[in-house]
């Protein structure tokens, strides 16, 4: 810890970025072995740094939920913000972009809800996680006033489910 961020900033620059990402990893996953819990955000942040987007995006997303429990909605936000961007096309993004419309749901921005499951949607193939997605969309539609378009995706969402009956289906029914 340094007392000013410029002394850190200043003795950083100086660090060849071979050996940075190396000690960001040696303390990410030293602060790893002692779990994440409240620790997640900084876990997310030294995974990060060590250029390993997709155990940044795992602690992210448990950051992220800790906020959420206590209501810290804007860093929630911030945090899976980051974390999608630095792994877009990593197998857990749908799934961070689903959490990231839940949390800018419950701060009431709606329009861009809608835009972060847009994109989760649009980069899922299982039918499944498709259908939960488009009952997501079609809450988040009908907080914009957008009927039509909810109808839609609930529709859709139904067509999915129908063969396989279950707690997914009876959700897009209501």
């Amino acid at each position: 810890q340094f007392r000013h961020s410029l002394t850190r900033e200043a003795i950083a620059s100086e660090i060849p970025a071979p050996r940075a990402r190396r000690l960001h990893l040696e303390v990410a996953e030293a602060l790893a072995a002692g779990g994440g819990g409240a620790r997640a955000a900084m876990l997310f942040r030294h995974f990060a740094a060590a250029g390993e987007p997709v155990r940044a995006l795992r602690y992210a997303r448990e950051g992220a939920q800790h906020a959420t429990r206590v209501g810290a909605f804007p860093a929630a936000i911030d945090l899976l913000r980051q974390a999608v961007d630095l792994a877009p096309a990593s197998d857990e993004a749908p799934a961070g972009l689903e959490e990231l419309a839940s949390a800018l749901r419950a701060a009431g921005r709606a329009a861009e809800a809608r835009e972060a499951l847009e994109r989760a949607r649009a980069s899922v193939a299982d039918p499944a996680t498709a259908a939960r997605l488009d009952v997501r969309l079609a809450a988040v539609l009908r907080m914009e006033g957008r009927r039509d378009r909810a109808l839609q995706h609930v529709r859709r969402a139904i067509e999915a489910l129908e063969p396989t009956p279950g707690a997914a289906l009876a959700e897009a029914i209501v």
